[in-house]
């Protein structure tokens, strides 16, 4: 998460509280191995996010 945060320019628990609500949203799954977190993308969760939000825009 600190890596995160350097490269957004924010606080260290910004960075985890955004994170965290794009876990909880399924757009992320995250991973920890000893003290590193390492993120992901959920590809096909945001892809569905995207198809469900052009059809409601539309």
């Amino acid at each position: 998460m600190t890596l995160i945060a350097e490269a957004l320019g924010v606080a260290q628990p910004t960075a985890s509280r955004h994170l965290d609500i794009l876990k909880q949203a399924g757009f992320i799954t995250a991973q920890k191995h000893l003290k590193w977190s390492y993120c992901k993308r959920n590809e096909p969760e945001i892809k569905n996010f995207l198809n469900w939000l052009s059809t409601e825009i539309s």
